[in-house]
């Protein structure tokens, strides 16, 4: 058991750390240079949907192919704050209205934070349904050109849950069951020993040292930052 704790932090401690600072600075370099590998969707015409809002993280960004406005050289996405709206859903409401006014003039004025509804195959041609939110100062053009990008939202969740499920599997099979124990099997899983009794781990053999790590990555991070590092401070 204590293996599988041993493998199941030190992975959590670089999703969470280091993973996330490599992909932030991936998706800020391709910012920069106008997202070249982002899909660009022609717009064809508006789809009714049911009545209500629907609520969601609306984890894509999405702005004209070829802006009407080229009087300025940097790329639209690499103006819009994804931290200052991190966590948001979206449509916004008056509690979180003013988070997006934190944005860029030309971001409130003229970029959409998009949703992904529907994909559908037709012929040759592919069909999606998107729902977006923002753009005061445009709105879609039947023919226009627009270009879709990730929004930042989330950067653990599916490394997180991939760790879980590896060190989960590994544990069930790594480790033994006495057929004679009172003691259910699976309360051998990491996971679910967690869910089940959440002070489990602080009381391992091995606690004390994973909190002195953590300590210790901790303070470096924080020792960065001081340095002018603002991304260690993420």
């Amino acid at each position: 058991m204590d293996i599988c704790r041993q493998q199941h932090i030190r992975k959590l401690f670089f999703v969470q750390q280091f993973e996330v600072l490599i992909r932030l600075n991936e998706l800020w370099h391709s910012r920069i240079e106008g997202c070249p590998d982002a899909p660009v969707l022609q717009y064809a015409s508006p789809k009714p949907r049911a009545k209500g809002l629907e609520h969601s993280m609306y984890d894509k960004i999405i702005v004209l192919d070829e802006p009407d406005d080229a009087s300025s050289d940097v790329p639209m996405e690499a103006l819009f704050d994804a931290l200052a709206v991190s966590g948001l859903v979206f449509p916004l409401n008056r509690y979180t209205q003013a988070k997006w006014n934190f944005q860029h003039p030309i971001v409130q004025r003229a970029l959409f934070v998009a949703d992904l509804l529907d994909m559908a195959v037709d012929g040759s041609r592919t069909k999606i349904a998107i729902q977006a939110w923002g753009g005061t100062g445009i709105r879609f053009i039947p023919g226009r050109n627009y270009r879709l990008s990730p929004r930042l939202v989330d950067f653990k969740t599916s490394k997180a849950s991939a760790v879980l499920l590896e060190t989960n599997l590994r544990c069930v099979t790594d480790t033994s069951h006495d057929e004679g124990s009172d003691t259910p099997a699976h309360l051998n899983v990491p996971l679910l020993q967690t869910i089940l009794d959440p002070g489990s781990f602080g009381r391992g053999p091995m606690a004390e040292e994973y909190s002195r790590t953590e300590n210790v990555i901790q303070r470096l991070f924080r020792d960065l930052k001081d340095l002018g590092h603002e991304a260690a401070g993420l």
